[in-house]
């Protein structure tokens, strides 16, 4: 299995950056128009206090009638913006795959991805998030150490649709073996970066976040492409033989 080298990672990173950075930020600014507009259209036009007035001598089955249907109304607005985002952040991590892997061009097509796909890669989400969180609560440090060993399984299904959660979380574990300290650290540089993109004013940080994105790819494609690259097997002396034999006789 392939060793993780940091340097390596973020030049490489910082490489792609350069070539694709206007795919990535396309993606980055859909994700965020179409958040601000669904959360605008979402929003409660309630006015709190409006609502204290009507309320006001109100026998107290009508309070809790008002109060639920405000709160299943919230619910609902919280439900819809959680799907849309959801497929949002799918189809950007198919985009900043395809663009690791040489096929920057933008295209729709990243956030055509099989219902079953979504419904996946949200239930991995929040598993793995439960690990992580499991972590924290024994420590910052190991939280982040199963976050860092956890992260691809989201690309995994991206790659293997027809894979099962369990297969992904197991999959991205199990080739993180040998680098988990490796990531563990990257972990600490990806927040340097965004560090360093708050010192360079609001351009940083969208320049720090491509960067960051980018460079777990490029781990991910180094840990899970090259793993399934088998090298092909050289003739042994005895298959050798038995083709010259084989030539000699036909001459």
């Amino acid at each position: 299995m392939k060793k993780l080298v940091v340097s390596e990672v973020i030049s490489q990173a910082w490489e792609l950056t350069k070539k694709h950075w206007a795919t990535v930020l396309a993606g980055l600014l859909i994700i965020g128009v179409i958040n601000v507009v669904i959360s605008m259209m979402l929003q409660s036009k309630v006015d709190p206090q409006l609502i204290q007035q009507q309320l006001q001598g109100a026998d107290p089955a009508t309070v809790l009638q008002v109060y639920m249907q405000i709160l299943s109304a919230n619910s609902a607005a919280t439900f819809v913006s959680s799907v849309v985002g959801l497929v949002l952040m799918v189809g950007f991590y198919q985009l900043v795959l395809n663009c690791v892997r040489g096929k920057g061009d933008f295209s729709i097509d990243a956030w055509k991805q099989p219902a079953g796909v979504y419904v996946k890669v949200a239930i991995t989400g929040m598993i793995v998030t439960l690990l992580t969180y499991i972590g924290f609560c024994f420590c910052i440090l190991p939280g982040i150490y199963f976050w860092g060993r956890l992260q691809f399984a989201t690309y995994y299904l991206l790659d293997h649709k027809e894979a099962g959660i369990g297969e992904a979380i197991s999959a991205s574990w199990n080739r993180t073996a040998e680098n988990g300290w490796t990531l563990f650290g990257l972990c600490f540089v990806y927040i340097g970066i965004a560090i360093l993109g708050l010192l360079c004013c609001c351009v940083g940080v969208i320049v720090a976040e491509i960067v960051v994105y980018l460079a777990v790819v490029v781990c991910y494609i180094s840990l899970f492409d090259n793993a399934n690259q088998q090298p092909a097997a050289e003739p042994s002396d005895k298959q050798e033989y038995s083709r010259e034999e084989s030539s000699n006789y036909e001459k």
